[in-house]
């Protein structure tokens, strides 16, 4: 087998270091040891040799397996989809709420731009239950071994799969009945893709020339209404429901009648698809929800309605809804969390963030990963800055501890500059002094992951003065398109695994601002359900320095801080 490099290496370790004990590996001069034994050989072989292949990460707090499949060109990516609607999905796992497939992913730091660099073509991201991982393992050789004994294809075969998808689109778009509905029958022909994304063509085929009940009325739609299906599929399934079953009512009058109709022929098929929509999908969703909120007497999306037009004659019941038990936004907020629906949480907590941002942001944050929202994402930027100045401002406290830099010694650097040295002499002992640096990053962080938490600051003197990272940029590598905030994360981000595990990574929140015009960088620290070692020396946060504690300190304070 070909030795690791180095990127290949790191990501083997970081993705090792979250597995069960049993399947870690072992690298010993750039070669994984006794790799034949290894349940996932196959897998880890690929990666080494530059071929396709499908990893896990065990997600640390949950019973989820996040799982990624890359390829080498477009082709093969397609072939990559076709096999994992054809093998796992959705038997075994679902469609990653962060992205599906991952393309172009430049902004990407730590793991998730070591994926992007191996997998040009872009990269697939999905999800299972420990549980089914050693049954998905065995599917993985299943299909390596099938791979093996595939025949050559005849050189009259079909277009490959990619191709007749591309031409399905441009058919819909140029509303080109027969060659859309070929597409698909060319792709069943030759089983080139699943029956359900066969099943999800068809739908959108149907939609797109208005044969509404033919979607209504197909026997997969209660199934499909009970597992992950694409946004796109799930548009038209509930929009087809409306036109069939309400769209003939008049809604300024039929009150009664809408419901009743709602009641029998929409909600014992579609229910769960209508709750995840969005009312900005226009008028048919908002009605669909209406119906769904007065059927359930569901409040809370009563309360999300309030201020939505079209709903006709449900608009007064919905409002009499709303404030016959009227439920605060806070509470609204938080059954959004409980029931996972990532979309309302946003939609709620953009209205929370004015007047209780401590309540949600951390919450507004971690929704991010799983629903993307340009808005938000741009909201909780100006939010974060002016918190950071307020931090700033307050100066160093508990809770906050500020670093000029994290691995340019500025004193030293002063001093070098009266010595009778050349430019790379004066670099070389700075870089002896990297280490050191480093060293008090993680002893501030350690500290207050042991404690109640805090900020770590970087790039800001003792006295509140913007010092800037930059001076930190020379100690990356010289590359001129790389962007120096993205090399400075997922540098933090794998000197803190290294150093401490990946658990730490899910109390860890990095961010980078402008202050007195330089960079800087913001770290948010929650407190630590396990204790944080430097150099297995264990340190605390005690007013605004970090102490270390001796033995028997330590075993007292253990006993109260992580019982």
């Amino acid at each position: 087998m070909t030795s690791l490099t180095s990127d290949k290496k790191q990501l083997l370790l970081t993705l090792s270091n979250s597995w069960p004990a049993n399947y870690r590996l072992k690298i010993e001069n750039d070669e994984i040891v006794d790799l034949a034994c290894h349940p996932l050989v196959e897998e880890i072989a690929s990666v080494v040799d530059g071929r396709k292949c499908c990893l896990p990460y065990f997600v640390p707090g949950k019973d989820e397996i996040a799982w990624f499949n890359t390829a080498q060109d477009a082709d093969e990516l397609q072939s990559t989809i076709q096999a994992l609607r054809c093998w796992f999905l959705p038997s075994y796992g679902w469609e990653d709420d962060q992205g599906w497939i991952v393309s172009g992913d430049s902004a990407a730091t730590g793991i998730r731009k070591q994926i992007s660099d191996m997998s040009p073509a872009g990269y697939c991201r999905w999800r299972s239950r420990e549980s089914d991982f050693e049954a998905i393992v065995k599917k993985l050789t299943q299909i390596r071994v099938l791979d093996k004994a595939r025949p050559e294809l005849p050189p009259n075969g079909p277009p490959p799969l990619v191709q007749i998808r591309q031409q399905f689109v441009a058919a819909l778009r140029a509303r080109d009945k027969t060659s859309a509905k070929y597409a698909i029958q060319l792709i069943e022909k030759y089983q080139l893709d699943s029956a359900d994304n066969s099943l999800f063509m068809w739908i959108e085929y149907w939609f797109e020339f208005e044969k509404y009940d033919r979607i209504t009325k197909h026997q997969d739609i209660p199934r499909l209404s009970q597992i992950r299906i694409p946004d796109k599929v799930k548009h038209c399934i509930t929009q087809a429901f409306y036109y069939v079953h309400l769209d003939s009512f008049d809604w300024g009058k039929d009150g009664e009648n809408i419901l009743a109709s709602y009641k029998l022929c929409v909600a014992p098929i579609i229910d769960g698809l209508v709750v995840q929509s969005s009312a900005k999908q226009g008028i048919e969703t908002i009605r669909l929800l209406a119906c769904y909120a007065l059927t359930k007497q569901d409040n809370a999306i009563a309360s999300r309605l309030a201020s939505c037009e079209g709903m006709g004659c449900l608009k007064t019941p919905l409002e009499q809804l709303k404030l016959a038990d009227d439920i605060s936004l806070q509470d609204q907020f938080f059954n959004a969390r409980t029931k996972k629906n990532w979309s309302q949480l946003q939609e709620i907590g953009l209205q929370l963030l004015d007047s209780d941002p401590d309540l949600c942001v951390r919450l507004l944050s971690l929704s991010l990963r799983f629903h993307s929202n340009d808005e938000l994402k741009s909201r909780l930027k100006e939010l974060g800055r002016s918190e950071v100045e307020k931090l700033i401002e307050g100066g160093e406290n508990k809770f906050v501890e500020f670093k000029s830099t994290a691995r340019f010694d500025l004193k030293k650097s002063e001093q070098l500059t009266n010595l009778d040295k050349s430019e790379k002499e004066r670099f070389e002992i700075l870089k002896s002094l990297d280490k050191e640096r480093q060293r008090d990053i993680l002893k501030a962080v350690a500290a207050m992951l042991n404690t109640d938490g805090g900020n770590l600051i970087i790039g800001v003197d003792d006295g509140g003065q913007g010092v800037g990272i930059h001076q930190d940029y020379i100690f990356f590598t010289n590359d001129a398109n790389a962007d120096p905030l993205d090399k400075y994360a997922r540098w933090l981000e794998d000197l803190f695994i290294h150093n401490f595990d990946l658990t730490c990574m899910g109390f860890l929140e990095i961010g980078f601002y402008k202050w007195d015009d330089v960079d800087i960088c913001h770290i948010q620290i929650e407190p630590s359900s396990k204790p944080a070692f430097v150099d297995e020396k264990f340190y605390r946060r005690m007013g605004n320095s970090s102490r270390v504690l001796k033995e028997g300190e330590l075993l007292e304070y253990a006993k109260e801080r992580f019982s």
